[in-house]
């Protein structure tokens, strides 16, 4: 079989390199270029803006930074590059151009949010979602696309109860991890912990703040705990926390800083290791996950997940962790911190559970499935 020849939008990447979609698309090329490249030959479309986090030997052609005018111009590099297939990392709205360029075309889907729960998404999302998906699939564009690749069943799930997606052309691949990375023991973490004057033991939350983290019910679920462990130590990462509704739900609380949380403001994922390791929990009360990375990196450092059962949510943590059905149930949450915490037979076995299922993802089998999902699309 000759090698499949698959272009790559990465204008995004190159632009926004820290969200969870393009850090998703930037490790499936590198994967794909590291392991397939005996049957895959990568062409990446780069921004005028481009950045040194896809520094890989392959053809590449420059395109405009703003979305309209790159748009126009794939049509003629698409030709020239002779690529077989464009691999896109969202569903273009605003392109109808996109849906009769000269080669097969495959879609990530990264999200639901503006469907499902409308009132956490920002309100270009929800243009971009809920109207711009509903004309492509009024004007029957979505079948024109080849291979459709959900980062979760829930997202295949909610999107097809709301546009017509036809569920052969779908192939589920998750989120991968570093695996090497995220390990449940390494050497030097005390270390790190003194570094931000964090001593282990402590309940933990990583995410970058936004409304659908639920930082209300987090600090509620925590304060609650604290009633049964006064000496309970909350420890939160994560960029977006310095502003005036974070202020606002810190300042009702009890809480005071330094004495019952330390909230760190932003942290380069490889440097996260050693804070997970050193967590008793991972406190995680989220209100919609389209997958939920950092529960399975959690995971995979051994410290066990109490969050929500909701969306992707099971789906990824399965029973290695405790889920509760009610995200606002701020009781329920602290319920089961102190569960676990009481219980060392149980954490054990959730610790133990987790380290194993966190096994199952990985970019390498991110790539492997979507390269698979590739040459399905040339199988007589």
């Amino acid at each position: 079989m000759d090698k499949i020849k698959v272009g790559f939008v990465t204008a995004r990447i190159d632009r926004n390199p820290h969200s969870g979609p393009n850090i998703y698309f930037r490790n499936l090329i590198s994967q794909i270029h590291l392991n397939h490249s005996d049957i895959i030959e990568l062409v990446l479309f780069r921004s005028k803006e481009k950045k040194d986090l896809l520094d890989l030997d392959v053809e590449q052609y420059e395109i405009a930074t703003g979305e309209s005018a790159a748009y126009r111009q794939l049509p003629k590099l698409i030709k020239t590059s002779g690529i077989d297939i464009l691999h896109m990392n969202l569903l273009p709205v605003y392109n109808l151009f996109f849906y009769r360029y000269p080669c097969k075309k495959a879609v990530t889907l990264h999200g639901d949010l503006a469907f499902t729960e409308p009132q956490l998404a920002k309100r270009r999302m929800k243009i971009r979602m809920g109207y711009g998906f509903r004309v492509i699939d009024r004007l029957g564009l979505i079948n024109k696309i080849d291979r459709f690749f959900p980062v979760s069943n829930s997202v295949f799930k909610e999107l097809s109860k709301r546009i017509r997606i036809d569920a052969e052309k779908v192939r589920v691949t998750y989120n991968g991890m570093n695996k090497e990375l995220f390990v449940s023991e390494a050497e030097g973490d005390d270390a790190v912990l003194k570094e931000q004057g964090v001593k282990p033991g402590y309940i933990l939350h990583i995410n970058n703040f936004s409304k659908k983290k639920n930082a209300g019910t987090l600090l509620k679920s925590f304060t609650e705990y604290k009633k049964v462990d006064p000496s309970a130590f909350l420890l939160i990462i994560g960029r977006n926390w310095d502003n005036e509704m974070v202020k606002e739900i810190f300042n009702s609380s009890s809480l005071k800083e330094g004495i019952d949380f330390k909230l760190i403001h932003g942290m380069p994922n490889h440097k996260l290791p050693p804070f997970y390791r050193s967590a008793k929990i991972f406190l995680n009360p989220t209100l919609h996950e389209t997958f939920g990375i950092t529960n399975l990196e959690a995971m995979a450092c051994g410290t066990p997940v109490v969050s929500t059962n909701k969306y992707s949510v099971p789906e990824v943590v399965s029973n290695c962790g405790l889920l509760i059905d009610d995200p606002y149930d701020y009781k329920a949450f602290a319920e089961a911190i102190s569960k676990l915490m009481q219980d060392q037979d149980e954490y054990d076995e959730l610790r133990q559970k987790g380290i194993q299922r966190a096994k199952l993802f990985s970019w390498e089998k991110t790539a492997a499935e979507t390269v698979e999902g590739y040459i399905s699309l040339f199988k007589v």
